[in-house]
């Protein structure tokens, strides 16, 4: 995980992911790393890493089912399980950029 050596803690690695400003190719790099590191274990510390970082749009998605749902018990338990499916079929050697976009997209289809 190379990408991820250069913070020195997860703290400096989740201020730099939420910085409004570029840097894609770096937060693409964190992701990716992350994603490939849970592939590897699955689970872990690269999951609780992931749905830290990814929380904003896990939140988005859970909210708008949740509106629409008459099961709203589920939801939750059904938006998460759509991330883990997401991160466990992502095809890290053909998509390295924009992995945030495609694990949110991936979530929302699943």
């Amino acid at each position: 995980m190379r990408a991820l050596r250069r913070y020195r803690d997860f703290e400096a690695l989740l201020a730099v992911h939420r910085t409004p400003d570029g840097h894609y190719a770096q937060k693409d790099a964190v992701l990716l790393g992350l994603v490939e590191e849970h592939q590897r274990s699955a689970g872990g510390p690269a999951l609780s890493m992931l749905s830290v970082l990814m929380f904003p749009a896990l939140d988005h998605i859970y909210y708008r089912r949740w509106w629409w749902s008459r099961a709203r018990d589920d939801v939750w338990k059904q938006v998460f399980g759509a991330f883990v499916t997401a991160l466990e079929r992502y095809p890290t050697a053909r998509r390295r950029a924009k992995v945030a976009a495609i694990i949110r997209g991936e979530t929302i289809r699943e």
